[in-house]
């Protein structure tokens, strides 16, 4: 597991903004917190409950105060160029168990027979890890 926190903004009073950057089409609200059938978070949405929790653990406690996705691609009219959100511990704790449920899949190898949510956005491409996990299948 890895991120990169494109833009972390530190305001005057000591709150911190985290802001992600996305190429493509912008998405809507309703999108982005939809969760899915299982009740976990999209993948954009954990993204930015993954920066704040780890936000909340290197500054020992600070909670970020926005969590922003900035559309590049979109245009200036576009009205969902820009989300912001405040992660709520719930959400958090929805990131949380969904890494330990996965974590628990790993050991356990029954993670091979899970369905694949994979979206290439428009690409015609196959899941790269669906093909690795042909390998541990055999």
């Amino acid at each position: 597991m890895y991120g990169k926190l494109d833009l972390t903004e530190r305001l005057q009073n000591g709150d911190v903004n985290i802001t992600d950057f996305k190429t493509g089409s912008s998405k809507t609200k309703n999108i982005i917190e939809k969760l899915d059938e299982e009740g976990r978070l999209s993948s954009h949405l954990r993204q930015l409950a993954m920066y704040s929790y780890l936000v909340f653990g290197a500054e020992k406690g600070k909670e970020v105060l926005a969590s922003r996705l900035f559309y590049l691609e979109a245009s200036k009219d576009d009205k969902n160029a820009l989300y912001s959100t405040h992660i709520s511990k719930e959400q958090i704790n929805l990131l949380v168990k969904d890494i330990e449920d996965y974590d628990q899949l790993l050991k356990s190898g029954s993670w091979i027979g899970r369905p694949c949510n994979y979206n290439s956005y428009g690409k015609n491409t196959v899941c790269e890890y669906c093909k690795m996990a042909e390998i541990y299948k055999n």
